[in-house]
């Protein structure tokens, strides 16, 4: 386009065309997050019943138990994930970008599908699989002639992290899929037919070349793990409600029962802060690991 046909817009019409966007993003994220930081400072009961009390509701967070649990299961939800979310995801990605796999469009459909449900059908459809009476799991042991291993899978306190992570990896798989196959498509052909002339074999080439081209992607699908794990809730509040006891109480779900149970709206609050800012660190720590290995 050469210059008689550019457009030249003042910066009163660039400022009138992002103005409605930014006012949007300043009302549904600014002015909450100021909100929340702003009553994690008081003891908020009511609007006629709060009062300033400093840093004494992060104090007591810091001797809480139940906390301290919720926070464990977030990062022990959040290892998991990483392996099953994004590790999953990136070789499904590869077998569904092969030539090796057939009627690759169906399985990219059935692999993603699951992203489109509720959050809460998930949660009832993963609590029929793990019912005691009849649950799948348990109806293929019978039926297999182990029907001694049955049991209600959700009630063991030692285990049910572990089995409440599932559902999120069977769900969020098919999305993670979707971001690597972009970042796939973006590789120039050339080079992994360069390697494959080389000798590299399938995982060599996925190792020694994919990967490296493919660490900003990575990086994009790892934080979105942090960050939606940190405040996984729906699945949770569904299958198990925190219980048994509090063995897998996440955050989120704890601030939802401080605020609505306990109608500690302040101390909510101040469990809602440290929910960002353990993702804001979480993210930190990535980018400086990325960032050392980009330097090496």
């Amino acid at each position: 386009m050469n210059d008689r046909h550019r457009i030249k817009l003042r910066p009163s019409v660039i400022w009138a065309y992002i103005a409605p966007g930014l006012l949007w993003y300043a009302f549904m994220v600014i002015v909450p997050l100021c909100i929340m930081v702003g009553m994690s400072f008081f003891d908020w009961r009511s609007v006629l019943d709060n009062k300033f009390i400093g840093l004494e509701n992060f104090k007591e967070l810091l001797g809480d138990r139940i906390f301290r649990t919720a926070l464990w299961n977030n990062i022990k939800i959040i290892l998991i994930c990483l392996v099953g979310q994004v590790g999953l995801g990136f070789l499904v990605s590869l077998l569904v970008n092969s030539k090796v796999l057939k009627f690759a469009k169906v399985h990219r459909v059935a692999i993603f599908l699951p992203v489109i449900l509720s959050t809460v059908v998930v949660g009832f459809m993963w609590s029929i699989v793990y019912n005691n009476d009849f649950g799948i799991v348990n109806a293929f042991l019978r039926a297999i002639g182990q029907g001694d291993l049955a049991r209600s899978w959700l009630d063991n306190p030692k285990q049910v992290v572990f089995l409440l992570a599932i559902p999120l990896i069977w769900q969020y798989i098919g999305y993670n899929m979707v971001i690597f196959l972009s970042g796939l498509q973006g590789i120039p052909t050339e080079i992994l037919e360069s390697a494959s002339i080389d000798g590299a074999n399938a995982w060599q080439r996925a190792r020694y070349v994919t990967m490296p081209l493919m660490k900003n992607t990575f990086f994009v699908v790892i934080m979105l793990c942090i960050s939606g794990n940190m405040k996984i809730f729906d699945h949770i509040y569904i299958m198990t409600n925190g219980g048994p006891g509090s063995s897998s109480m996440v955050l989120a779900l704890y601030a939802y029962k401080m605020s609505f149970g306990a109608s500690r709206f302040g101390y909510a609050n101040a469990v809602s802060v440290a929910i960002l800012v353990v993702s804001l660190v979480l993210i930190a720590v990535l980018k400086l690991v990325l960032k050392e290995e980009k330097d090496a």
